[in-house]
């Protein structure tokens, strides 16, 4: 998997937001990045999250629901 895309974990729509995985599975993903949902108006704020993790936590499709 190459490409994550983030999507709300409380009314599951899309964050409009997508990065490319650089392999390393120890590297930060998006640390300190803060995002709204522009539906439900929840906000996101990206802590201690490495691109391991977030490959083993993302679907088949490529989505990570926060």
């Amino acid at each position: 998997m190459s490409r994550v895309d983030l999507y709300c974990k409380k009314c599951r729509s899309s964050m409009h937001v997508s990065c490319k995985l650089s392999g390393d599975s120890d590297q930060e993903f998006l640390t300190g990045a803060i995002m709204k949902c522009y539906r439900c108006k929840r906000v996101v704020t990206i802590m201690k999250l490495t691109e391991g993790k977030v490959a083993t936590e993302a679907d088949s499709a490529g989505r990570l629901f926060r």
